[in-house]
């Protein structure tokens, strides 16, 4: 998995007021194709740094950043 992409999202994910979902997040990393940035969130998921939960309003999955990640 590439580094610079896994910084990427964590850097759009800490400025986000709120949970984002996988489209969000995918807007904002210009030039990415979406199954990496799925593959790239599912990797931070299992390291721990994103976790992963529904949101039943826009019934979507939506990720949020862990604080002690975010500078």
């Amino acid at each position: 998995m590439e580094e610079n992409l896994l910084e990427k999202l964590v850097r759009v994910l800490c400025s986000c007021n709120r949970a984002c979902t996988v489209q969000e997040i995918a807007d904002h990393i210009n030039g990415e194709k979406m199954i990496d940035v799925r593959k790239a969130l599912s990797e931070l998921h299992r390291r721990g740094v994103v976790s992963k939960e529904p949101d039943y309003e826009r019934r979507k999955l939506v990720f949020r950043v862990r604080p002690e990640y975010c500078e």
